[in-house]
């Protein structure tokens, strides 16, 4: 079906069937963990859309999952939410190891979300701090401190894992709200990204 993203580009999307709900059972192996799994299925559905459009960003993919959900629900379309004006040009300060640490949000690309995901799938243990890292920090464009702002795509994922351990519950809260704030038009299709039942259940 073709379709207009929120960036403005026109592309046409697969609509789901029975060989995209087995590519999706083969992604995962029996004896992933409910955090491995999650992890998975997010890493599956954007190596599919990268394979539409190599530039989609995140607010095109919950365009995309919400338009599969309406293809099998009694969904009408005047009820599509509002992707327009969303604005993520917003920064926070928290204070880590009584250091001022300024963070600065971004739409991440669905190309930068799977960085940080093949990290994650890579590590030998994995567990909900790892979903909060990835939820949290895929919307970070730049941290800084001491005077000198760190661009993500300057240092490593290793890296900016090791900073987001520095962070305490206070601090991570504080970013996950702005997080949030941002995206609080559409809070609900936000569920989507990782609840992958509904395609099991097709």
């Amino acid at each position: 079906m073709e379709t207009t993203l929120p960036s403005g580009k026109n592309v046409s999307i697969q609509r789901l069937n029975v060989d995209f709900q087995r590519s999706l059972l083969a992604h995962f192996d029996e004896d992933n963990d409910p955090t491995t799994l999650g992890l998975k299925y997010i890493q599956f559905v954007n190596n599919y859309l990268l394979s539409i459009y190599p530039e989609i960003k995140y607010l095109d993919k919950l365009f995309v999952l919400n338009k599969w959900v309406q293809e099998f629900s009694e969904a009408k379309e005047d009820n599509i939410p509002e992707f327009k004006n969303i604005n993520f040009d917003n920064t926070n300060t928290v204070l880590i190891n009584d250091i001022d640490v300024t963070i600065k949000l971004q739409q991440p690309s669905v190309a930068t979300e799977n960085l940080l995901l093949e990290y994650l799938l890579t590590k030998e243990e994995k567990d909900n701090i790892d979903l909060s890292f990835f939820d949290n920090f895929r919307f970070v464009e730049s941290i800084t401190f001491n005077s000198t702002e760190h661009k993500t795509t300057d240092i490593t994922v290793e890296e900016l894992y090791q900073i987001y351990l520095l962070f305490d519950l206070p601090a991570l809260q504080k970013l996950s709200d702005s997080v949030n704030s941002t995206l609080d038009k559409i809070s609900d299709l936000r569920t989507l990204e990782a609840d992958f039942s509904f395609f099991i259940d097709l």
